[in-house]
Order: structure tokens, then sequence, then C-alpha cells
């Protein structure tokens, strides 16, 4: 799983909304939505936000398997536009 799918699938587990992940890194609901679909990217500072807003929502197991993912993604392949 690449990194923005880790985040929803996580956030999903934390039964928040995308708006409140928005609001969390300050930016609009409309602009996440591209992020969590992996049209653009999450800069490292929300990433590290996100996940720390998750951890206080998910069981550990639940947290690090994600971080796992996260810290283990490797891109395959830059998208064509």
């Amino acid at each position: 799983m690449d990194v923005s799918g880790t985040i929803k699938s996580l956030r999903i587990k934390a039964r928040l909304k995308q708006k409140d992940i928005a609001d969390l890194i300050k930016t609009t609901r409309s602009n996440y939505t591209q992020k969590e679909n992996g049209n653009t990217s999450f800069s490292a500072d929300e990433l590290l936000t996100i996940l720390n807003h998750l951890k206080s929502y998910l069981a550990p197991e639940d947290y690090q398997g994600g971080m796992a993912n996260i810290l283990d993604y490797k891109p395959s392949e830059t998208k064509q536009t």
C-alpha cells in the first residue's frame, strides 16, 4: 500500500472525516482529498502531524502497522500526466 492509501486506511479506522484531517494540517478538504487520493504528495510535516494525531485514536498495532507501511514505502514509478 502506498503512503496516501495507508493514511486513508488509518483515518477510516480512526473514524475521522477528511475534513477533520484537512483542518488539522490547515488545508481545504478538497486539497486534502487530492493528497489522500495520491494526486499530490503530503509534506513530511503533514505526515508527521497526521500520524501523531491518528496515534491517539488507534490501537498500537493499527498505528505501528501503518507507520511501518509508510517507512517501508518505495515509489515504484512516477505518475505521468
